[in-house]
């Protein structure tokens, strides 16, 4: 089968021929996508090469997933309609038809019958689950996109820090010597008397009652399983923490410390160092932004589940950004920038009765290392042969005509040593070689190469100027 590749434009418009207007990705923990990561290198011939940059495998690990409680996926309602075992066997999935396979049973009903996503009944977390979102079975998990001015703020910080630590070598030097916590652990005034049963979304109470806090457990993600008992971390780093700083209104360094279950003695003395590094050196983030960024920000929260004055399971939202509480603002920061730099998701849960929009687990990066056997080479080392070739030939034709030349001592027409190319290359070499070493010859001189330069503690990417 011919394979029939489309650039982004040329597949957007397909699409919209199609009266497809929006492409809606879903969350979903029961696979692992594999995914070939690759950038197209031009040649100065205008030859293109795919050099593959990383590579993941895609497999299914249905016996961790937590998801399909939400909604089975369409492999399942084929299944139902094709199963001898199943309520709906022989129906139709067309909801216009007679025998539509829900007109009379619910996809919750069928879902709970089968017993394989959800048991019957459902846990005391998972019913003020179902309470809030809607049934079970008809919930959309959508991933929501980064806000474009959340991640302007980013950027802007990333590149006029960038900016001055390749620029100003004391700069460079006292960032690097702030100070980073090991991991944090933040937990809202208003809930550190609390107990919890619960930190995943999706698995209701799966865990004994512990007090808050000892710390969250870990949240719902793609490797996060129900009756885990780990707790939940933020693995802060220098431009995290910069961030969280200059983006808190002015708060009180001891208050947000006293959020921290795993706050050092340090704790303020390294936050005010920060603020001090904003402050000597300028570093700022423009205030429109950073205003479009808090409105367009307001929607993902922290989502666990904790114990009432009745013992009975809560469902619990927690707001990032709280406007009325600066401090727990400040790790809601250290949150919403590892979702901008991918180490977190943000899902929204639309039921039947509302959305809850919540932070997933940090995922930890997956390392890979570019194999150099994957770069094409075969033209190029072509090209050196044949260029290696002609060398040699002239140098072997040079030394006979200097040997000969010192045999006859000297006695020679001087002028036809100038001619020594040009005979040599057409009569010995061929054209078709020397075309080939014109063509390398342009080839050098049209292709720049890339510098990996060190600055201080830095490395940057330059690009020498061609002669």
């Amino acid at each position: 089968m011919q394979a029939h590749i489309l650039s982004i434009p040329d597949e957007t418009r397909f699409w919209q021929s199609n009266g497809l207007t929006t492409f809606v990705l879903q969350w979903q923990n029961y696979k692992s996508v594999g995914l070939l990561d690759s950038i197209q290198i031009r040649t100065a011939l205008g030859l293109s090469y795919p050099v593959r940059l990383s590579a993941s495998a895609g497999f299914m690990h249905l016996s961790q997933e937590t998801s399909r409680k939400m909604y089975w996926a369409f492999a399942s309602d084929l299944w139902a309609v094709t199963c001898n075992t199943s309520r709906i066997v022989g129906q139709s999935l067309l909801a216009s038809s007679p025998r539509f396979a829900y007109r009379n049973v619910s996809s919750e009903r069928l879902l709970l019958s089968n017993g394989s996503f959800i048991a019957s009944p459902v846990s005391a977390g998972l019913a003020s689950l179902r309470a809030a979102v809607g049934p079970f079975n008809a919930v959309d998990m959508t991933f929501v996109p980064l806000p474009s001015a959340l991640l302007s703020v980013y950027t802007g910080l990333a590149n006029a820090l960038s900016t001055l630590l390749r620029q100003n070598a004391s700069a460079q030097a006292a960032f690097f010597e702030l100070r980073v916590a090991a991991s944090m652990g933040a937990l809202p005034s208003a809930y550190a008397k609390r107990w919890t049963i619960g930190s995943n979304l999706l698995c209701g109470n799966d865990v004994p009652p512990n007090a808050v806090a000892f710390g969250w457990n870990t949240y719902f993600g793609m490797s996060s399983m129900c009756h885990s008992y780990y707790n939940e971390y933020i693995f802060p780093t220098r431009l995290q923490l910069l961030l969280a700083v200059l983006t808190s209104r002015r708060t009180h360094y001891t208050a947000v410390c006293a959020l921290d279950i795993y706050a050092s003695s340090t704790c303020a003395a390294d936050y005010s160092a920060y603020a001090a590094f904003a402050t000597t050196y300028n570093v700022s983030i423009d205030a429109s932004r950073l205003a479009a960024a808090r409105t367009a920000t307001t929607a993902p929260s922290l989502v666990l589940y904790l114990l009432n004055n009745a013992s009975a399971a809560e469902l619990t939202t927690i707001p990032l950004l709280d406007a009325t509480e600066n401090e727990w603002s400040f790790f809601g920061w250290c949150y919403l920038y590892e979702w901008i730099v991918g180490l977190r998701d943000v899902v929204a849960f639309e039921g039947d009765h509302c959305v809850v929009t919540a932070i997933s687990s940090r995922s930890h990066p997956l390392v890979f290392v570019p194999d150099e056997a994957k770069i094409p080479h075969s033209l190029s080392y072509l090209f050196q042969c044949v260029v290696q070739y002609i060398t040699t030939v002239l140098l072997c034709v040079a030394a006979c005509v200097a040997l000969s030349t010192l045999a006859q001592r000297g006695h020679v027409e001087g002028l036809n040593l100038f001619e020594l190319n040009r005979i040599v290359g057409h009569v010995w070499i061929g054209r078709l070689f020397l075309i080939v070493r014109a063509i390398t010859a342009m080839w050098l001189l049209n292709t720049s190469t890339l510098q990996l330069t060190r600055i201080g503690y830095g490395t940057w990417f330059s690009v020498p100027s061609l002669p």
